[in-house]
């Protein structure tokens, strides 16, 4: 039987959906294989020759495979190397973790930590990662805050890996973890954003119908000059993709007035960008984009694929062709073609009808 998880991360356990351990255990990675896969747990079991019952089973750790047979599972079901040891070792790999005292934002930390860049971690990272928080003694709140954090870090993963409608579904997780933290907590409505910009990439109108129906749905919002802003900023964005216009100019001024983080107000500039694109004034938007300032290298080459976008409007080929170069050399910094290709996305998203 697959262990319960340790201490005070037997607080957060019940949040997770059924067959979602805490504390993970190799049978995960086979479950993380077949949805990376876009498997149904039907479909994956026909391709392997057996029952879904009896992958199930091995997926939860009920059951194990002999080795000749795990083998054959993994070559079928695309695991790669690191993947094919960790399940012939039966065990995810150990990560090394300190947490060190007063961490406010999970997410900054771990960026500014060293631990993440920003690239694309694969499954079994975000596993180890995952395994790691688990096998901590911190206190309930911040071992739920941190486990909010291996959903949003495996979340942003599988975005940039273009697996929107997993990503919508792991960020959605991490968010219902983080709520019982409150308003306060700021990874909370980073997992929200990314769940919206997951689902806006799959279907751009019904995303916009279900980020609508999201944030309005929020009893208590948070009162900062960051999260309060994003989330006006991502109704805007949803009002505008469903012509809702006069709510949309609603909510971005109030974005504007109360804006006073750095990051946010980055996105902020990129809402100004998309106004003057739907009116037409690419000039206006090509300032704006050539003007503003990211803090994120994903957000750096967004950036310059809008600007690039918005002088081919234009008809200035060879701007556009310079600002092509410099993004793609920002993501060749991070030797990540994902990313280059989540920027592309970005770009697409920012300036569609």
């Amino acid at each position: 039987m697959t262990p319960t998880p340790r201490g005070p991360i037997r607080e957060v356990h019940a949040t997770f959906a059924p067959g979602f351990d805490l504390d993970p255990q190799a049978g995960e990675i086979l479950r993380c294989i077949r949805l990376r896969r876009g498997l149904s747990i039907s479909e994956a079991a026909r391709r392997v020759g057996m029952s879904p019952s009896l992958l199930s089973a091995y997926e939860r750790g009920l059951r194990w495979p002999e080795p000749a047979r795990l083998a054959g599972i993994a070559v079928t079901m695309g695991a790669d190397r690191k993947e094919g040891s960790a399940l012939a070792r039966r065990e995810v790999p150990d990560m090394d973790l300190r947490i060190p005292d007063g961490v406010e934002d999970g997410w900054v930390w771990l960026r500014t930590s060293g631990l993440w860049d920003g690239r694309a971690w694969s499954d079994l990272d975000t596993l180890r990662l995952r395994r790691a928080v688990a096998s901590l003694a911190l206190r309930p709140a911040v071992a739920r805050r941190m486990l909010g954090v291996c959903l949003l870090v495996y979340a942003s993963s599988l975005v940039l890996r273009g697996h929107d409608v997993f990503s919508s579904r792991v960020a959605l997780q991490a968010y219902n973890v983080l709520s019982p933290l409150g308003a306060d907590c700021p990874e909370r409505w980073r997992a929200l954003a990314l769940c919206c910009l997951a689902n806006v990439f799959h279907d751009p109108l019904d995303g916009a119908r279900k980020t609508r129906a999201m944030v309005n749905a929020i009893e208590r919002w948070p009162t900062d000059g960051a999260y309060r802003p994003l989330l006006h900023l991502l109704l805007a964005d949803a009002h505008s993709r469903l012509g809702e216009m006069d709510a949309c100019h609603r909510h971005f001024e109030q974005a504007e007035q109360t804006v006073t983080d750095k990051e946010v107000a980055y996105y902020v500039e990129i809402g100004r960008i998309r106004h003057a694109f739907l009116r037409g004034d690419f000039e206006q938007a090509a300032a704006v984009a050539d003007a503003v300032q990211a803090t994120m290298a994903i957000d750096e080459a967004a950036r310059l694929e809008i600007s690039a976008r918005l002088h081919d409007l234009m008809g200035k080929r060879l701007e556009a062709s310079e600002r092509r170069a410099r993004a793609l050399a920002v993501c060749q910094g991070l030797g990540c073609r994902l990313v280059h290709q989540t920027a592309l996305r970005l770009a697409q998203t920012a300036l569609a009808p």
